[in-house]
């Protein structure tokens, strides 16, 4: 009889850590998803950011040359600081 009882405290100990450590992991396994969700989503945001801010810059050369002035206007200045 103490036999068995010991073996079931320590099969109930065993249990519990592994339960607590499951917890645990999953517990980081979802920070970690979300952390690299986030740092995904402002890297998309800022690839964006850059795209508006290119567009904005030559947007200014496409008018001119399609009103006939001809110039390049800021889109030229916009190619020649890349």
């Amino acid at each position: 009889m103490e036999n068995f009882s010991c073996e079931k405290f320590f099969l109930f100990k065993k249990k519990k850590f592994f339960f607590s450590q499951f917890d645990y992991f999953d517990a980081r396994r979802v920070e970690d998803f979300r952390r690299g969700l986030l740092n995904y989503l402002e890297g998309m945001l800022r690839a964006q950011e850059k795209v508006a801010d290119e567009w904005e810059a030559y947007l200014p050369g496409v008018r001119a040359e399609l009103d006939g002035g001809g110039g390049g206007g800021d889109a030229t200045k916009a190619e020649d600081d890349n």
